[in-house]
């Protein structure tokens, strides 16, 4: 006798690849499932599977596509069919961003300030991340103050220095929890930006002279280290000023701007250049007693537009009565040296005045005439004797 059975597949087992796994965040893995029959044989007719998230962090869809997600942690999945399930475990870790673009800056700084970039890139994303810059090497006494900073806006960031040299900069690109680094070194030179010239202002006579200096300041205020070669000029007014920076005045009352230059900068000083009044060299003289009818007054003055240039004039201010004088010279330079003649016996007082054409001074000077026997009359001049 014989028995004919038809054995059917029946679903017994779903198998789940892979059945554990690790995935950083914001990232996705594609899963299987398999199903196998009472024989452990796999189903000749697949069935149609749904996925699950039994518990844990993220999402799977209905293809099974797991997505982590923004959080850390542990899943289970399932994928279901005709009763029968199927699992797999998954661990989500946050993995350290990376750096996608280094710290970065202008090599060579002329200015007070510069950008600097970086980029980073991270399983939470980009936008997750913060950006904190520090300062690890500057010169001596150097500072550097960031426009933003311990932000994502701080991937680019203006830094701020008080002074030349070499700077390196430390930026943390953080996710919250992990983080990398990056570095950059900006050299800052110094930059003639402003020119000091002392004395910025002085008052000088006519054919006086001032010494002027330089001085080339950087972008931050601080003197040059090494100073430039100035070029001196005369951007206004009167006199004239060398190659060394020494100011002549010269003859002409007035004010002058001196302009120091360099690199494309200038500074400028003010001179004042004034008349000064003549003063008196050697005072007013002359002999101390006079026998004779005349005698030579002499004075000397000086002046800063030269004594070549001085007037001298002669007046009588005393007299005995009815006495005057008269010069041989006056009013004109020469009238240093002048001659008077005197009309009677007695004390002369005599002013002179000085004057460079504008200003002036005096001297006096006080003579005695004194009578001297030069002649006899006799009266009457003449007479007839007649002899008894």
């Amino acid at each position: 006798s014989a028995v004919a059975l038809n054995v059917v597949q029946t679903l017994s087992s779903i198998v789940v690849t892979p059945g554990s796994f690790s995935l950083a965040l914001n990232q996705t893995r594609n899963l299987s499932a398999m199903a196998y029959d009472q024989f452990n044989q796999s189903m000749a007719t697949q069935p149609a599977f749904t996925w699950n998230k039994v518990s844990g962090v993220g999402s799977i869809d209905a293809s099974g596509v797991y997505s982590s997600g923004a959080t850390a942690g542990v899943v289970t999945l399932q994928a279901l069919a005709n009763g029968v399930a199927g699992t797999a475990t998954a661990s989500v870790g946050n993995t350290p961003p990376t750096v996608v673009t280094p710290a970065s800056g202008p090599t060579t700084v002329t200015t007070t300030n510069a950008t600097l970039t970086v980029l980073g890139a991270d399983d939470g994303g980009e936008n997750n991340l913060t950006y904190t810059w520090s300062l690890t090497g500057s010169p001596t006494g150097g500072t550097a103050g960031f426009s933003a900073n311990g932000t994502n806006g701080a991937k680019s960031t203006v830094v701020t220095f008080n002074r030349a040299g070499s700077y390196t900069f430390l930026v943390t690109v953080s996710d919250g929890s992990l983080t990398v680094t990056s570095s950059v070194t900006l050299s800052v030179v110094q930059t003639i930006s402003t020119i000091s010239v002392t004395p910025g202002t002085a008052s000088l006579n006519l054919n006086g002279t001032q010494a002027l200096s330089a001085a080339g300041y950087d972008q931050f205020g601080l003197a040059m280290v090494t100073q430039p070669t100035f070029t001196w000029s005369k951007t206004s007014g009167v006199g004239s000023v060398n190659s060394s920076g020494t100011y002549s005045a010269g003859t002409t009352a007035g004010s002058a701007t001196i302009t120091a230059s360099a690199g494309g900068v200038s500074g400028s000083a003010t001179m004042t250049v004034t008349n000064a009044a003549p003063t008196i060299a050697t005072p007013a003289s002359g002999p101390g007693s006079i026998t004779g009818k005349t005698a030579t007054l002499s004075v000397l003055g000086a002046d800063d537009g030269g004594e070549a240039g001085l007037t001298y004039s002669w007046t009588l201010t005393s007299t005995p009565t009815g006495g005057t004088a008269s010069f041989s010279a006056n009013g004109t330079n020469a009238a240093k040296s002048t001659v008077a003649t005197f009309t009677k016996a007695g004390s002369y007082t005599f002013l002179v005045t000085v004057s460079d054409g504008s200003l002036t001074t005096t001297s006096s000077v006080t003579l005695t005439v004194s009578q001297t026997l030069t002649t006899i009359g006799f009266s009457p001049a003449s007479s007839t004797l007649r002899w008894m």
